[in-house]
């Protein structure tokens, strides 16, 4: 119900949805128009939960059929899974996921996946730091925003 009010709302061309599975953050990238979800995983998992699958089919079935687009919710969901840059220990998939949200939303990405993340090599230290301060700055200024109107 979440993911078909999103869609139906929102009528963004790509929708980004952390997914926290077993303890392990993916990215889940859904893009309505393509019939195409794109999961950027740090340990190169794929999408094994039948559970999420049905809820994504059924959420862009319902959103496409809405939309006026029958001929595209007739169409299955096409799932990849790009070569994205892997984590090498067990506690960093959060910054990676923060660093490819932040190169899909400034770069504009909408497609061209798997040549965009076609890198499997791990982060460099110096791009961890940059996504922690990053972070840190966006949280600090939206919290002393909130400071001072309240």
């Amino acid at each position: 119900m979440y993911f078909k009010e999103t869609f139906q709302n929102g009528n963004k061309e790509v929708y980004l949805a952390p997914y926290l599975h077993q303890g392990h953050w993916q990215l889940i990238v859904i893009i309505p128009r393509q019939s195409l979800v794109v999961l950027l995983c740090s340990l190169h998992k794929k999408i094994n939960s039948l559970a999420i699958r049905n809820i994504l089919d059924a959420a862009m079935e319902a959103h496409l059929r809405l939309q006026g687009l029958p001929h595209i919710a007739k169409k299955k969901l096409q799932y990849i899974a790009p070569n994205c840059s892997y984590q090498p220990g067990n506690y960093e998939c959060e910054y990676y996921l923060m660093r490819h949200m932040h190169k899909i939303i400034s770069a504009n990405i909408k497609d061209s996946w798997k040549e965009i993340f076609n890198d499997p090599s791990p982060l460099k230290l110096e791009v961890l730091q940059e996504v922690r301060e990053q972070w840190a700055s966006f949280l600090l200024s939206t919290v002393n925003s909130h400071v001072k109107t309240s």
